[in-house]
């Protein structure tokens, strides 16, 4: 196909002059701008916590509607794949970082913003800023938002086999559900954030991380926080036993004091215990298969000991 020597010839002189050039440049990236200024506020809508649009842009209920319609049917586009990230743990890592120095702590320990002491009710995780954040069980969008300490915060609740809980994530930089979703064990839910001045809602942050907690309970107001590691990272239940005169005694070790279930006939019956030790007493002369478990997370369980009564 013969192009034009005409047009060959107009596109060299708008090239070579400088008005031209930049009447060129003007032509080309102006729609350019305009189409990522158009992604970018359609991203923004289908990312920022519902409440948060409502609250902050006076939205009539037309508009919420609208918001919501598009949030439900398009937002799944958004979410970055699911990761379960099994750890060991009852429920999976809710990152693919590390725990950090501030754990659960029910006794008052000193705020590094606030500069007061207060309990810490969560587990803090180091990891790469903005990545991925991930639900550590199955569950339903409880409630999102931003306030002054959490920063930009998301709330699931989860019923997993008649244990009911909440799971909060704090000082994030995106949400990537709608409220009262469901959500999978291992979806990418959110984004860490809470980088003050980089961050838009970092909360009481002196630098990004994730700041995870677990409640126990089915209303959310009336919920027990509990120290997350109960859930996400057990520590292995170990045994010792020590055989007297028709009598076993286990000592125990490892597991989250919450009460133990122990056994002598290798897991086939079993009889709880809150104590670090427990002894079987009035046995008959045999070979016993002693097992002990967490209660709070049965599949914590020791290694069989095989003891022998003369």
């Amino acid at each position: 196909m013969a192009i034009n020597p005409a047009l060959i010839k107009a596109a060299v002189q708008v090239v070579a002059s400088e008005k031209g050039r930049k009447g060129l440049v003007i032509a080309i990236f102006v729609p350019i701008g305009i189409l990522m200024l158009i992604i970018c506020l359609i991203f923004y809508i289908l990312t920022s916590p519902f409440q948060f649009l409502t609250e902050t842009y006076s939205l009539s209920a037309d508009e919420q509607t609208a918001i919501q319609n598009v949030q439900t049917d398009y937002g799944f586009y958004l979410m970055p794949e699911n990761k379960a990230l099994d750890r060991g743990g009852i429920f999976t890592y809710p990152t693919e970082g590390t725990t950090g120095s501030r754990g659960f702590s029910p006794i008052p320990v000193h705020h590094p913003v606030l500069g007061i002491s207060r309990p810490h009710w969560g587990q803090d995780f180091n990891t790469d800023w903005h990545s991925n954040v991930y639900a550590i069980a199955d569950g339903q969008v409880y409630n999102m938002g931003v306030n002054d300490e959490a920063g930009m915060f998301l709330v699931l609740y989860h019923d997993v086999n008649g244990q009911q809980f909440f799971t909060r994530y704090l000082h994030l930089s995106a949400i990537h559900v709608h409220q009262n979703s469901q959500v999978r064990q291992g979806d990418a839910v959110a984004s860490e954030g809470g980088e003050p001045g980089k961050d838009m809602y970092p909360g009481t942050s002196t630098g990004h991380h994730l700041h995870f907690e677990v409640r126990e309970g089915s209303i959310y107001g009336n919920a027990v926080p509990v120290d997350p590691k109960l859930y996400i990272d057990p520590v292995p239940v170990e045994i010792s036993c020590l055989s007297g005169s028709g009598s076993i005694k286990v000592n125990i070790t490892g597991g989250w004091d919450r009460g133990y279930e122990v056994s002598n006939d290798g897991g086939k019956t079993w009889i709880s215990t809150f104590e670090k030790t427990y002894t079987f007493i009035s046995l008959n002369p045999g070979s016993y298969s002693v097992v002990v478990r967490d209660w709070s997370y049965p599949e914590n369980i020791s290694k069989v000991s095989v003891v022998s009564l003369n």
